[in-house]
């Protein structure tokens, strides 16, 4: 089988500006939006169907559909190598965030009702022990969704090598920012930046493995050219 062309495109920065600009309005809004959402009558079924969505977030499910395209489409593994950088490349960035940004999840507030959702506060921890704490129990990891960006960065890997699924692989991402918000792990603000994280990463990445393909590419045709005894002779042109 062919492996699919792995298509570079340019991080969509309008998208990316218009995520990080709502994220940023709602966040004084943030406790108010997750209440509701945690507390709305949603519908078993829908919650199953989210739960199940999270495998595509989380670094497990990943390695499985990196696995699959990379056994579906042997020998040609930089389809999976490609779909796995970006999405751990995206979960990481996000990952890495964390660790310098402090919020508390809507989980881990004491009374999300009367309390107002905290703002994302950077580096505020004054001595060692206290930072090593945040980066220990997570509770103060909210910012941004790490969840999300791995979802939104396979997506964007997973479109641009199959372009007709994008719609697909983009409601699945959507599906796992929204679990996310429901089971009151992250705010919407969080995922709204894990998706431009994800965006921007899994973008980078497949543009990183776009070039490289072209120069491969182009070091093929300029060895073909140069050694005559690798073109198709003209009997063989005429057969075929």
């Amino acid at each position: 089988m062919e492996p699919p062309e792995i298509r570079h495109q340019s991080p969509p920065w309008r998208v990316v500006a218009a995520l990080l600009i709502l994220a940023a309005v709602l966040i004084p809004s943030d406790g108010s939006l997750s209440l509701a959402i945690r507390t709305a009558d949603i519908p078993g079924e829908l919650n199953r169907v989210l739960n199940r969505a999270e495998t595509f977030g989380h670094g497990a499910g990943v390695v499985m559909i990196a696995l699959t395209l990379v056994i579906c489409l042997r020998p040609h593994y930089r389809t999976g190598l490609c779909a796995a950088a970006a999405a751990i490349g995206a979960g990481m960035t996000a990952n890495i965030i964390k660790t310098m940004v402090a919020r508390t999840r809507p989980s881990d507030l004491v009374d999300l009702a009367s309390s107002t959702s905290p703002a994302p506060v950077f580096l505020k921890y004054s001595n060692t022990s206290a930072y090593l704490s945040h980066l220990v129990t997570k509770a103060e990891q909210s910012f941004p969704s790490a969840h999300t960006a791995t979802a939104f960065g396979l997506a964007t890997a997973l479109a641009a090598m199959f372009p007709r699924g994008r719609h697909w692989f983009t409601l699945l991402a959507v599906l796992v920012g929204m679990q996310r918000i429901v089971n009151g792990a992250h705010y919407v603000s969080d995922v709204l930046t894990g998706a431009a994280v994800g965006l921007v990463v899994g973008r980078l990445v497949v543009g990183r493995f776009a070039a490289a393909d072209a120069r491969r590419d182009q070091a093929l045709s300029e060895t073909v050219i140069s050694h005559p005894a690798l073109q198709p002779s003209s009997e063989t042109s005429q057969a075929a």
